[in-house]
């Protein structure tokens, strides 16, 4: 799915790319956005950790922003109420509605936005991406990170969704 939901703060925007993935979930909790963002940040994913590691490593040759230690990010969201401009590693809190939280950054190269949203009638928990890009570098980046990007974002997801079962 490419579309950004219709219900979604990202809708408003205009992205040169998106892609939007979800999954049904089964709780009877409820889930507020603090809990998506902890259950985003707090997934422990070894081969994530390993290629974020890597990512700080390379990006740090054409001068693009770095990220905090996995561990240092996880302890940081068990504990966050993740307030408008709070910032983990690579994410800053941009916006939080009631059942929805909007990450992202603004880079030399490109923006980023990443929503996390509940979508309670449905059941279904999104996660949708919306990048701008401002040059070349930066169409250049995303098309070598968008494989890894994709796959990324499903294992977060799986991983989110099976937080909350």
């Amino acid at each position: 799915m490419k579309t950004i939901p219709c219900f979604s703060i990202l809708n408003q925007q205009k992205f040169d790319y998106t892609d939007v993935y979800f999954q049904n979930i089964k709780t009877n909790k409820e889930i507020r956005p603090e809990d998506l963002g902890k259950a985003f940040f707090t997934s422990n994913i070894p081969w994530i950790k390993k290629l974020f590691t890597l990512r700080n490593k390379l990006v740090s040759v054409v001068g693009l922003k770095g990220s905090d230690k996995k561990s240092k990010i996880m302890q940081k969201a068990e504990h966050s109420d993740f307030a408008v401009g709070e910032r983990f590693g690579l994410f800053k809190v941009i916006d939080k509605k009631d059942k929805e939280i909007i990450l992202g950054e603004d880079d030399k190269h490109l923006d980023f936005k990443v929503s996390l949203l509940y979508a309670e009638p449905e059941n279904k928990i999104y996660i949708s991406t919306g990048v701008q890009y401002h040059n070349f570098f930066g169409r250049l980046y995303f098309f070598i990170v968008k494989p890894f990007h994709r796959m990324v974002v499903k294992s977060m997801l799986n991983s989110m969704v099976t937080s909350f079962a």
